[in-house]
């Protein structure tokens, strides 16, 4: 109960993100269901369902760390719902979040910061929040992939026009030795090879590693 009350406490933008982690959850089904359907009043209405926020509460807590019933610590939850809203492409509850002392560059169990989740998914507005808070552009994960290898490996042009444009280096090389370009070609994304040539005069190598 006392989680459930500490998570009500921080009512804000971090509700719709801290929901959105549990979206699939049979047993929540209905909550989301009203909530799309009434919005903000219907938001309230659960946020103050002290019972309902120690259910979710405790989801959560299976959620982030398997089987353990450890507490939440604010710093998780907080990881949690911004990688969620970096996925789900929603840059309001991102700046809300961020305002509300979220780490934009907190990486995940891999490396991965929320800017590399928004990058993944294609969320162009999620990509430009994140930019504008100050994530960093040339972060890597645990593989020394940065987001501009993502967005090359997956074929996210207009993300990667995006992040050259923030001085995003085209020539950085991940853990296989790769350059953005290198992996754009590995998953045969040819259209990206073009572009970053184009773009950044990327020269294209043979590779031997692959992108996973």
């Amino acid at each position: 109960m006392l989680e459930a009350q500490r998570l009500s406490a921080t009512a804000g933008p971090e509700q719709k993100a801290k929901l959105l982690l549990l979206k699939d959850d049979l047993e929540l089904k209905h909550v989301f269901e009203d909530i799309q359907a009434s919005g903000a009043e219907a938001m309230e209405k659960y946020w103050n369902d002290t019972e309902l926020m120690s259910k979710i509460a405790a989801k959560m807590g299976e959620l982030n760390m398997g089987p353990s019933k450890r507490p939440i610590s604010s710093s998780q939850v907080k990881l949690g719902t911004l990688h969620a809203a970096a996925k789900a492409g929603d840059a309001d509850i991102l700046r809300g979040l961020i305002d509300g002392g979220a780490d934009v560059n907190q990486t995940d169990a891999r490396g991965i910061s929320a800017l590399g989740v928004a990058v993944g998914f294609n969320r162009l507005p999620a990509v430009q929040a994140l930019l504008a808070a100050g994530a960093k552009i040339d972060q890597t994960d645990a593989r020394g992939n940065t987001v501009l290898h993502y967005a090359a490996g997956y074929g996210r042009k207009e993300v990667a026009e995006l992040l050259l444009g923030a001085r995003a280096d085209a020539g950085a090389r991940n853990g296989d030795g790769q350059r953005p370009v290198d992996v754009a070609e590995v998953n045969r994304e040819m259209h990206m090879v073009a572009f970053l040539r184009a773009r950044a005069g990327a020269d294209v190598e043979p590779v031997a590693a692959k992108f996973l």
